[in-house]
């Protein structure tokens, strides 16, 4: 990056570029392979970047991943974070890279004086993982969605306990956006 940009984002971030890098990889598993970074600036300095990054294995190399963080800094309102994109290989999947990366990610984020992380989540896998890491819908009809969603499918699961079903459909009856992490703690789901 160009030496007044380097200072922005020091500025901005409250560490360089590379210790930025270094301080998000730094315990995964993984390694930052070709990245982007789009910068959007105005007379205060950088208002957001979008960091596009493509995770790599650090014995072969190989691209296994790919992750796409916007950070944005407006004047009118907190900072916040918004994760775009996440997706590994399946290979890579379940070793705790998504969970290292997150919790490198939040302590950034509380660095910078970035309040909020916003996600778009699939619910393949990250449609209940998400939930694990203390994010919830928003309330109101992404809530609801997902509530009907999530008894759909316990409806067509096999050998959930009834007990435990019960506590589900109790969960999503309150409709509380925080009943999902109650449900994804759950045993047997």
């Amino acid at each position: 990056l160009p030496k007044g940009l380097r200072e922005e984002w020091k500025q901005r971030l409250g560490v360089t570029p590379r210790e930025f890098f270094r301080a998000l990889f730094d315990t995964t598993k993984v390694k930052p392979g070709a990245t982007t970074v789009s910068v959007d600036r105005d007379g205060g300095g950088i208002r957001s970047l979008d960091l596009e990054i493509d995770l790599s294995c650090p014995t072969t190399g190989k691209t296994i991943g790919h992750m796409d963080r916007m950070l944005s800094f407006p004047e009118d309102s907190p900072p916040e974070a918004y994760h775009r994109l996440f997706d590994l290989n399946r290979g890579a999947q379940g070793k705790g890279i998504s969970k290292d990366l997150l919790a490198n990610s939040i302590k950034l984020y509380e660095q910078a004086g970035i309040q909020r992380v916003g996600l778009m989540a699939a619910l393949s896998v990250g449609g209940y993982a998400w939930a694990k890491y203390g994010f919830q819908p928003k309330p109101g009809r992404e809530t609801e969605e997902l509530f009907v969603t999530i008894g759909d499918r316990l409806s067509q699961l096999r050998g959930v306990p009834q007990p435990v079903r019960n506590v589900v459909k109790r969960l999503l009856e309150k409709g509380d956006p925080k009943a999902i992490w109650a449900i994804s703690d759950l045993d047997g789901v």
